[in-house]
């Protein structure tokens, strides 16, 4: 139910034109006669006169609903005006007499108002009904059936002029013991609009975005996401990231349709931007992650770089590869133009940075997840992505902001960099995940994983569920799989023995540490460590750039007035900003608990021949070294 003068007060100064909307409202309180200060009006009547009227449609009509509590049913009247007009009105007059021994008083006052509401085409007029009981009056409005219509041609002819119809027949049919009734109705609408001078009349595209989408949602390739932990494993720590791919997919989806709409409600025209391109973002948003394997990146950056050296597959480029296959196997009906575009950049290079910004990095796939996470982990964030959005500017192909908006946009980058640290790379996190990878690779052999990416039509089946599918399978060939699954299952993780933060002057050159470093770093006469006994984590936490400042790709501009984008200088930033952007921090785990001590002595060995010192933050427990 809405309040209806705030509603039809928002559509006021709307500079929407809806061709299809069955209203024309205007605020009802326009010729209103009385003063808007209260104080003139004694209270009873204050109340009187800003009656609210609440409006709700219903499938059978308009329902009009005011609380006029002490009103009589005789000083009320409802009206129908001509040109569908409903008028509800109301007067009363209040007296009041006070007595006492000296002297007598008489107090009187009135109060009016008047709603006046233009129905839409489909209200019958001749069956309005009112009713008054315990002071709400009640004003049905029934309708008449009024079918949408389905877009049916577009033609174009010679004197410029686009020509809009649509036809629609319904057949309905009734039947009981008595009678058979038949209905039939029909319905047709056409648009004329007269094309300026600069139209391309020979490239006229037409989408119908109602329904597009969904033939993509309603697709067992799609639905995949539902199976498919938006943060992998971090379930297993935070119990509320239990999240998917599925819901952030539809995040993106509508996020890249607020985008494109705000830039063509404000630059339109000057770019071009037409309904073919809303569409065209809003699906890449959705479609942007249909490539992802089972737990987030770890299939993409852990698992297959085990099992096929060499490897340049991304989930970037399944996704690509899943689209084709979605078009083709349900036979969907989209222009192969809007295909081409959400798959690559086009000529308009900044639809695409939308949902996918390579150029700097701020895109809606970061506000979502961003956002999503951060609830679903339980965390508090302060960056708000409204702002920008609300805020930016297309200039030079290139979507920029206001230079103001600079801290808001290092707040991106640095939430980012928070959930990083805190969620995604948490120590418990990545040791989860590294037994989850041994698994994967120990069943890798026997369940061919690896060759699920090499077949669209076959890698829709791989999804998180793979997991249940080792732990519950009897074959001995997934044995040691199948005992990685039940040691998580009962918390016996690989132990976290410690890790240190590489110094800053040695990031840029640092090379991943490896098992084989830490075996080759244990003193002699100590346990023999085998390198399947050692597992390390090689994390690195940045603002999107490596070693760079994000905010040296942003482009900003002074005012809405300007025509030049710059990116702000460091010295002309807060000095409370960090001045290096990047971490790499390298975390040893022992696949065996009674190796906890040794691997911590050999990982502190490591540290002193690589850098000369030991630079841990703390020292391995004594009681975790003598774990048994």
């Amino acid at each position: 139910m809405a309040m209806l003068p705030s509603f039809f007060n928002n559509r006021r100064g709307s500079d929407i034109l809806d061709p299809f909307s069955a209203f024309d409202i205007w605020d009802p309180l326009k010729d209103f006669p009385f003063t808007s200060s209260n104080s003139l009006i004694p209270r009873e009547n204050s109340a009187f006169l800003s009656t609210r009227i609440d409006w709700k449609e219903t499938p059978e009509a308009h329902v009009f609903k005011a609380d006029l509590p002490g009103l009589k049913k005789e000083e009320v009247r409802v009206e129908i005006e001509e040109d569908r007009v409903l008028q509800i009105s109301g007067e009363r007059s209040v007296e009041k007499e006070d007595k006492n021994d000296t002297w007598h008083h008489v107090a009187r006052s009135g109060g009016r108002f008047l709603r006046r509401f233009r129905l839409p085409a489909n209200a019958k007029m001749d069956q309005v009904k009112a009713s008054m009981e315990n002071g709400v009056l009640t004003v049905t409005v029934p309708k008449e059936e009024v079918n949408k219509p389905e877009v049916k041609a577009i033609e174009i002819s010679d004197d410029r002029v686009l020509q809009i119809s649509g036809e629609r027949t319904v057949v309905k049919e009734d039947r009981n013991d008595t009678w058979h009734r038949v209905e039939r109705s029909s319905g047709k609408f056409s648009r004329r609009f007269g094309l300026p001078g600069n139209a391309k009349m020979d490239q006229i595209k037409a989408c119908m975005e109602n329904g597009l989408s969904l033939k993509f949602i309603d697709t067992e390739q799609f639905q995949r996401l539902r199976d498919l932990k938006q943060l992998g494993a971090a379930h297993m720590v935070y119990p509320g990231a239990v999240h998917t791919r599925f819901e952030h997919s539809l995040g993106v989806y509508w996020l890249a349709g607020e985008a494109v709409q705000l830039i063509k409600k404000h630059q339109g025209l000057e770019l071009g931007v037409d309904n073919f391109d809303i569409q065209t973002v809003k699906l890449a948003g959705l479609l942007h992650d249909v490539g992802h394997g089972p737990f987030s990146h770890l299939f993409q950056s852990e698992f297959l770089p085990l099992v096929m050296n060499g490897t340049e597959w991304s989930h970037e480029q399944m996704s690509t590869k899943m689209v084709d296959h979605i078009v083709d196997k349900h036979h969907i009906d989209v222009d192969s133009e809007m295909m081409r575009k959400v798959k690559d950049a086009g000529e308009k290079r900044f639809l695409y940075d939308i949902v996918a910004n390579g150029r700097n990095g701020v895109d809606v796939d970061k506000f979502d997840y961003i956002v999503r996470d951060s609830r679903a982990c339980g965390l508090g964030f302060s960056f708000e992505f409204q702002r920008l959005m609300e805020t930016m500017q297309v200039m030079g192909d290139e979507i920029c902001y206001p230079a103001k908006e600079y801290l808001t946009v290092q707040k991106l980058f640095a939430t980012r960099a928070d959930l990083y640290r805190t969620v995604y790379v948490h120590p418990k996190v990545k040791a989860i995940e590294l037994m989850i990878v041994d698994a994967l690779v120990e069943a890798n052999d026997y369940l061919q994983i690896s060759s699920f990416i090499e077949d669209p039509s076959e890698y829709w089946k791989l999804d998180d569920s793979i997991i249940k599918t080792i732990e519950t399978a009897p074959n001995q060939q997934l044995r040691e799989a199948r005992n990685l699954i039940r040691r998580i299952r009962t918390r016996n993780l690989y132990q976290f023995c410690n890790e240190y933060a590489v110094p800053r002057d040695k990031i840029e050159n640092f090379k991943d540490v490896t098992a084989r470093d830490i075996v080759c770093s244990q003193k002699n006469g100590g346990v023999l460590l085998k390198e399947e006994d050692v597992a390390v984590s090689n994390v690195r936490i940045d603002l999107t750039r490596g070693m760079h400042n994000p905010l040296e790709r942003i482009k900003f501009f002074k005012d809405y007035e300007s025509e030049e984008n710059f990116v702000i200088p460091d010295d002309r930033i807060s000095h409370l900003l960090p001045t290096c952007f990047q971490d790499k921090i390298v975390r040893v785990y022992a696949k065996k608990p009674e190796l906890v001590g040794a691997i911590s002595e050999a990982f502190e060995n490591f540290q002193f021949k690589t850098y000369g010192i030991k630079v841990q933050v703390h020292a391995t427990p004594e009681k975790k070294k003598r774990r048994m």
